[in-house]
């Protein structure tokens, strides 16, 4: 992933393509001084092309949120009211920015949530298995994810103190047990499916299982992701490219002339393999880890 002067570089290319001024769009937002304003998104994550835009969250107190409610979009209202957060629409120039603003303490309640996990306890895991805290695991990942892959664009030092109160290794770690538990199953059904005379349903599987490998290979070495539509980019500049080619022999089902069930079971076992190998790197890391705490 860029690093944060690379990222703030990426926000100015952006800018300047667009003829705009970033400042202008922090003055449109008049935040408060402790306020954090942050930008993040595929262009942030170094995966941004000339159609992409610049995603923005503004982090403010209970009572500046409260007092924007009133100037809120309506879209997607529902997850709005649940999840605590509101939209905006700014437009600055030929640009119009979606901004997300969410009171600053939920998020830092959210960090604090990830830190109390232990990414190395099986127990842990399935006593969180759905939540963090009182996200739900995917929201809790949308978040944590845009913090790791932002750069601030007001109150650095405010944006510094949020994005550093969890460990990033630990949340890596979290969410690459997350993965290897889901691929566990996804091999069990695919020995049903293949049992039952069903290829077709255990190639889903397969393929399911693959995806599965492939986000706990990218959160293993450090590396995070909260869309499926990243998933490919990700794992074209990270893995190996044996690995790379294995992942699109299966997902492109280039079987040729070799029966559908044999080709399932043949990847299944690949797949087994490199599963045992992503769960012992990570049983490594976790004692690492744990002595270092020791």
């Amino acid at each position: 992933m860029p690093d944060e002067s690379e990222r703030l570089r990426l926000i100015d290319g952006f800018a300047r393509a667009r003829r705009i001024r970033i400042d202008d769009l922090i003055a449109a937002l008049d935040p408060d001084p402790n306020d954090v304003i942050y930008a993040s998104g595929s262009i942030t994550d170094g995966l941004g092309g000339p159609e992409s835009d610049l995603d923005i969250f503004w982090l403010t107190s209970e009572r500046r949120f409260a007092g924007l409610a009133d100037r809120f979009d309506p879209e997607r209202e529902t997850q709005q009211r649940l999840q605590g957060f509101g939209i905006l629409y700014v437009r600055i120039g030929a640009i119009e920015f979606d901004v997300e603003v969410r009171p600053l303490a939920t998020v830092t309640a959210l960090t604090a949530s990830m830190t109390a996990l232990d990414p190395a306890s099986a127990e842990s895991l399935h006593r969180n298995f759905r939540y963090i805290g009182r996200w739900d695991r995917a929201d809790a990942l949308d978040i944590l994810h845009r913090l790791r892959i932002g750069a601030p664009l007001h109150n650095p030092a405010g944006f510094a103190a949020v994005a550093g109160s969890f460990s990033h290794r630990h949340f890596c770690h979290w969410y690459a047990q997350l993965n290897l538990e889901f691929a566990r199953e996804a091999q069990k059904g695919i020995r049903r499916s293949l049992d039952d005379g069903d290829p077709e349903n255990a190639f889903l599987k397969l393929c399911h299982l693959q995806d599965l490998l492939i986000d706990a290979a990218l959160f293993l070495a450090g590396d995070s992701l909260d869309r499926w539509k990243w998933r490919l980019a990700k794992a074209r500049r990270t893995l190996a490219p044996d690995w790379y080619a294995d992942y699109l022999a299966v997902r492109l089902c280039r079987a040729g002339d070799i029966p559908l069930t044999a080709f399932v079971a043949h990847w299944a076992e690949a797949g087994a393999a490199r599963q045992a190998a992503l769960e012992q790197a990570l049983d490594a890391l976790a004692a690492a880890s744990f002595a270092r705490r020791a």
